[in-house]
């Protein structure tokens, strides 16, 4: 349970993202049946996700509402963010979302394996004399299973980022849908799930995605296709190709006598 109630909290309302706005005008809502404790969600920053409203402490419980007062809550349409982009936006800046950011994902995908590899390929020999000469054979296949768990780990986070969930790790064991989730995590800038907006770079990057997939199913089914062309010979091609063809000798051939003609 959390029952965090300084600072300013960003909730959902029917799929839209919206606020800031002080714990106390969420408790207001919540007492007006303007927010649903299972389906709105809520968020603050040093947050690692969105949460259920109803499982943050204190914003359900009930509150006699104050005689002859004004509401504490302000209208919805206040929280709602800037279509022109002035002012407060509503989750609408990178560093609102948490997770994996595109750049730091890059890093950890690309970056850092070839970095690990060239270093331990230029302190190979400082590492032999560290851990002998036979387990240095050893220490490949833990930095690979080291890199392995690090790539994890922020696919995990980088769908956090996005604004999915992080189940969605186990789609990339289906494999159509690992390359749909390949292109989301590639490509996709903060928070692309809520508020379907690619920008500049995401377009940029989903042209070279999409290409470098593409290619990766085309290239090996030439090169399978020109493999088995070549242990096919001319006159193997030729005695197929006639085996195929109709002898117009059996075509225009006369029908047997006493045979019924259509």
């Amino acid at each position: 349970m959390h029952d965090t109630h300084s600072g300013d909290w960003f909730y959902s309302r029917n799929g839209e993202r919206l606020g800031p706005a002080t714990f106390d005008e969420l408790r207001q809502m919540a007492a007006n049946g303007r927010l649903n404790p299972r389906l709105d969600l809520a968020w603050k920053n040093g947050m690692n996700e969105w949460i259920p409203t109803g499982e943050i402490k204190g914003l359900f419980e009930r509150v006699a509402p104050a005689k002859d007062t004004e509401p504490l809550a302000p209208p919805a349409a206040s929280f709602r963010s800037d279509p022109f982009g002035h002012g407060e936006t509503s989750m609408g800046r990178a560093a609102d979302w948490p997770g994996t950011g595109r750049g730091a994902y890059f890093f950890i995908l690309f970056i850092f394996p070839l970095l690990l590899g060239v270093g331990y390929f230029f302190a190979k020999d400082f590492v032999a004399a560290i851990v002998g000469p036979i387990q240095v054979q050893y220490v490949p296949y833990v930095l690979t299973l080291l890199v392995g768990l690090l790539i994890l780990a922020a696919s995990v986070s980088r769908f956090t980022n996005l604004g999915m969930s992080r189940a969605w790790i186990l789609g990339y064991l289906v494999p159509l849908l690992g390359i749909w989730l390949g292109y989301r995590a590639f490509a996709c800038p903060p928070g692309y799930a809520q508020m379907k907006k690619m920008d500049g770079i995401g377009f940029l990057l989903a042209l070279i995605y999409w290409f470098l997939t593409i290619a990766s199913i085309l290239v090996p089914l030439g090169l399978m296709s020109g493999m088995f062309g070549s242990f096919i010979t001319q006159e193997q091609k030729a005695e197929f190709f006639k085996m195929m063809e109709i002898p117009m000798e059996e075509v225009q051939k006369p029908a047997p006598a006493g045979a019924r003609k259509p």
